[in-house]
Order: structure tokens, then sequence, then C-alpha cells
């Protein structure tokens, strides 16, 4: 088994490295694309400035003791649950596996700070707050009955979205996200069927 599967596997653990694993699960600065050695370099440090390096080494030992032990019979679906995925990881997930038929657009057609990428079937949807800092893997998922509409709310296709988010005046704005505009047109594009 993998680290971050590893990780993952203790996520529903009572313990105190079920703790650790959760806490590295919200972690938005885990760095997930990393090598393993520099992983658990970080998880050392961190666990270290944090006073609960006891814990790590506990779970270090668990780890190397079950990579040496490890069987075929691991169930890896039953790891890899959707509901079990890193906080850092989040992003690259939702590209690769969510599906977005309708786009809720908040703000002047001018002027649009919020973007809701919709699931209709799962009546799921990404929130996506492009005047705002937040990093990619912190992004919302919100149910579609929660999404507010008022008179700035525009409900279009995915299409129409696209058109109205790649408005040169608007790629333009100075307190747009230029880096997460960028990574929403990429993900519109991939769903405009």
């Amino acid at each position: 088994m993998k680290l971050l599967e590893f990780i993952k596997s203790k996520l529903s653990e009572d313990s105190p490295i079920g703790t650790l694993a959760n806490d590295i699960k919200d972690s938005s600065d885990f760095p997930v694309d990393k090598t393993e050695k520099e992983i658990l370099s970080y998880l050392d440090f961190q666990t270290r400035m944090g006073g609960t390096n006891d814990i790590y080494k506990s779970f270090l030992k668990e780890y190397k003791s079950q990579a040496v032990n490890d069987t075929a019979e691991n169930n890896i679906e039953k790891i890899l649950d959707e509901t079990k995925i890193l906080k850092s990881e989040r992003w690259r997930y939702y590209k690769e596996f969510f599906s977005v038929d309708k786009v809720y657009l908040i703000g002047n057609s001018d002027n649009i700070y919020k973007v809701y990428c919709c699931d209709s079937k799962r009546k799921t949807a990404l929130l996506f707050s492009l005047e705002s800092n937040s990093h990619l893997n912190d992004i919302g998922l919100v149910e579609e009955c929660n999404i507010y509409i008022g008179d700035l709310t525009n409900i279009t296709s995915v299409s129409n979205a696209l058109d109205s988010l790649s408005n040169e005046k608007y790629m333009n704005d100075h307190l747009i996200n230029k880096p997460k505009l960028t990574e929403l047109l990429d993900f519109l594009k991939r769903n405009n069927k």
C-alpha cells in the first residue's frame, strides 16, 4: 500500500493516528505531488512543530510494518472511496470526475464574481469565487437547492458560460484571480458537450 493510500485507510480510525490522518486530509498545504521521502520529511517536520511527533513515529512504524506485509487482499476501492479524498487532491479529483451540465453566473455581465458549476443529476455544484485568493483545493461543493437566485444570477449552459467568462474585458479585470479563472475555463471546456 502506498503512503497516500495508507493515510486514507486511517481516516475512519478513532485513534491518534486517525486524528493525524484527518489533519493531513484537511491540510491544503500537504505536498501530495511530492515523493514519499519528501512527504514523510514534511510530516516529521510538521509534527515536531506541533508537538505530536510521537504520534507520527507510531504512524511511521505502522506504515512501514504494513508495507512489509502488504498483500493483494487490500481492498483498494474501499480506500479510494470518494468521500476520503485528501484536501490537497480535491481539485484534481473534481476536474476528472465532476460533470457539469449547467452554470450559475453571479454578477453583472462584465463583473461575474461567483460561478456555480452544476451537476443536475447529483444536484450539486462547485463554487468558484473568482475574486478570492483561495486555493482550488479549497473549492466549495454545495447542494444546488442552496444556491441563492437573485437579480444578479444568470442560469446558463456551459457553452454560454464559456463565452461570458472568456470576454477580454472581463479577463483583464484586476480583481479576478486569473489562475483560478484559467482553471475554471479549462474545466468548462472539458464539460462543453
